[in-house]
């Protein structure tokens, strides 16, 4: 049965991961996998929504998480509060800009689609001054 953007909201809701395995690959410092509300991306400049309950905080390491990618350029960060599918005011980030508004899902249409607009016409840039994927080999 699909709900919104989710095909199928059993497979969605047993999909879900518990990452705590992974928490001793990071020694003694606390780091825990986040997990991702949303994200979409256009020309290499991308979109992270993160949503919370009307008087919830980012946690210490989700907040340094965002600003990290607000930080590599080509991120803008979206934070939205509000009882679930009920935003009721939101946090835009964008390099070091914050814009805190007041809103429904009107309101965070308009900032989504001016967010689109922007990015449909600035196609991210890596340092030496190539669009496209700045994705590395780990390997």
């Amino acid at each position: 049965m699909a709900v919104g953007n989710i095909r199928n909201a059993s497979t969605y809701e047993n999909s879900w991961w518990d990452w705590a395995p992974l928490n001793s690959c990071f020694g003694t410092t606390g780091i825990h996998v986040s997990d991702q509300d949303g994200e979409v991306e256009r020309k290499g400049n991308f979109l992270s929504f993160e949503t919370k309950r009307p008087d919830e905080e980012l946690e210490k390491g989700q907040d340094r998480l965002l600003r990290a990618k607000l930080a590599r350029g080509g991120w803008t960060v979206l934070i939205i509060w509000g009882e679930k599918n009920l935003p009721i005011r939101y946090r835009l980030m964008f390099g070091r800009a914050v814009e805190d508004g007041i809103g429904d899902w009107g309101a965070i249409r308009k900032r989504v689609h001016a967010w689109f607009e922007w990015a449909d016409t600035h196609p991210w840039r890596n340092a030496d001054g190539r669009t496209g994927n700045r994705t590395r080999d780990m390997r």
